[in-house]
């Protein structure tokens, strides 16, 4: 292990290993295959699954119940 970075032989070398197989990885012609409508209806499947994920998130993590019922008695107290 080198003192100075805090990397042993096998770790560099499996790191290197890694590297080289990522670079000759194979890309499915799948991929190439898509047309700019495909790809854009993809995109917006996936954005609106990120914004039903965020939501259920937000939802499991406060009750909007509780906050909506809090939100009206700050309003009034506020009036």
């Amino acid at each position: 292990m080198s003192k100075r970075t805090g990397v042993t032989k096998d770790s560099a070398v499996d790191a290197q290993t890694q590297l080289q197989a990522e670079r000759e990885a194979v890309v499915p012609d799948e991929i190439f295959q898509l047309t700019s409508d495909e790809i854009n209806k993809r995109a917006k499947l996936l954005e609106n699954e990120t914004k039903i994920l965020r939501s259920e998130h937000i939802s499991k993590h406060f009750d909007i119940d509780s906050l909506q019922k809090k939100l009206k008695r700050i309003m009034i107290n506020c009036n």
